[in-house]
């Protein structure tokens, strides 16, 4: 099975859709080792809020110098929830106007989001997608959409 990456990079790539890497090569090369063991710092950098907002703080220069050169253009980011969810406080979004943000959650129809359907006796959402009327909404949850998406077999 193909990673999720695997798939945005082809996908662009195929499409002709210029990729623009965000992450410090320096946090990035030292992670692409094989490593039995973290540091408590390394630990820090990936898997902590703090580490995410350092990180996205190295972004965020990449990001204007980018917005700066091309200020027209669609900028597709593709990340994790720390990283662009309105709700936290050092995410993509709040270094942008908001007018230009708009996140959308990628919410995998696996077999732990059927199982919580099951224990909690309801569906997580019966649509495939899910969209708020307000931004205000969006702050709350994080996202303007959720997109319940099934992984190809």
């Amino acid at each position: 099975m193909l990673d999720p990456y695997d798939l945005v990079w082809e996908t662009a790539l195929r499409n002709n859709i210029p990729v623009i890497g965000l992450e410090n090569p320096e946090i990035f090369l030292d992670f692409s080792k094989t490593k039995d063991i973290l540091t408590d710092a390394e630990v820090d950098l990936w898997a902590t809020l703090e580490g995410g907002r350092i990180r996205n703080e190295y972004w965020i220069q990449i990001l204007k110098k980018y917005r700066e050169q091309h200020p027209d253009a669609l900028f597709i980011i593709y990340t994790g929830a720390w990283h662009c969810y309105y709700n936290q406080f050092f995410s993509l979004p709040h270094a942008f106007e908001q007018e230009t943000s708009w996140v959308v959650e990628l919410l995998p129809d696996s077999k732990g989001m059927r199982l919580l359907e099951s224990l909690t006796n309801e569906a997580v959402f019966s649509k495939p997608a899910l969209k708020w009327d307000s931004r205000e909404l969006g702050n709350i949850t994080g996202f303007d959409i959720s997109l319940k998406v099934r992984p190809e077999n």
